[in-house]
């Protein structure tokens, strides 16, 4: 299941860098209400960029993606990506969906020339895509849950943090910009531009003890935002080469 894949890409991303990358999980029932496993932060020079992240797998026989999956029983909403986009957009953060798939897309739409240092779009890559919550949401409702489908309106992963430039959350920001620009296109073209509020951007503006975490005044992060837990990326070293994910 997706916490057994996202449990052992963050256990290896800890151990390659432990210098750079701090991991710190909080319990699954804090999740529930939430919809979201994980809250990133990254930091470089040029600033801050946060992201909440829910993930799912796609079945490996029929390629279902839940995105249909019912919330917490004391949750506000029937499904949980509608807890999720609501309390995104609630908190004003960028909200992703991470899908961990054997498949590729047949269709890729978003996904050109891979950045450095991967050279053109490996379709092996597609193992981790990230589709905007709102897309999913979208996809869902629609009852487009299949994985080429949803693949199609993504990227994979790694575009996040292998920028062309020199700072990684501007990078991040380029990305998200782009799966923004399609999925209000798609809302343009069948006339539901004005029904939807505006996609949050990563947020500039890290919680209080983030912040002391990076700047050495913390060690612990207490729980927040009943989320599962917490990544934390420190790209403003001289190292950024070693933050390339896979």
């Amino acid at each position: 299941m997706e916490p057994t894949f996202t449990d052992n890409a963050l256990l290896a991303l800890g151990i390659q860098h432990r210098g750079q990358v701090k991991i710190q999980r909080f319990t699954s029932s804090e999740e529930a209400r939430s919809g979201a496993d994980w809250e990133w932060w990254i930091r470089d020079r040029h600033g801050y960029a946060g992201f909440r992240v829910q993930a799912k797998r796609a079945n490996p026989v029929t390629g279902r993606i839940a995105l249909d999956q019912p919330a917490a029983a004391k949750a506000l909403s029937d499904k949980q990506i509608e807890v999720f986009v609501n309390r995104c957009r609630a908190d004003n953060i960028l909200g992703l969906y991470c899908i961990y798939s054997d498949r590729q897309p047949s269709r890729p739409q978003l996904a050109g020339p891979g950045p450095c240092p991967h050279g053109p779009a490996d379709p092996a890559q597609w193992g981790c895509t990230i589709v905007l919550a709102e897309t999913a949401l979208r996809l869902s409702a629609s009852n487009q849950r299949d994985a080429d489908t949803v693949l199609s309106s993504g990227m994979p992963w790694y575009h996040l943090v292998c920028p062309t430039g020199a700072s990684v959350t501007a990078g991040i920001r380029r990305v998200v910009e782009r799966l923004a620009k399609s999925e209000v296109a798609i809302w343009r073209e069948t006339g539901q531009a004005e029904e939807h509020p505006v996609i949050p951007s990563p947020a500039s503006q890290p919680p209080t003890q983030v912040a002391a975490f990076f700047q050495g005044y913390a060690q612990v992060i207490e729980p927040w935002s009943d989320l599962a837990g917490v990544v934390l990326i420190d790209a403003a070293a001289q190292t950024t080469s070693a933050l390339r994910l896979r």
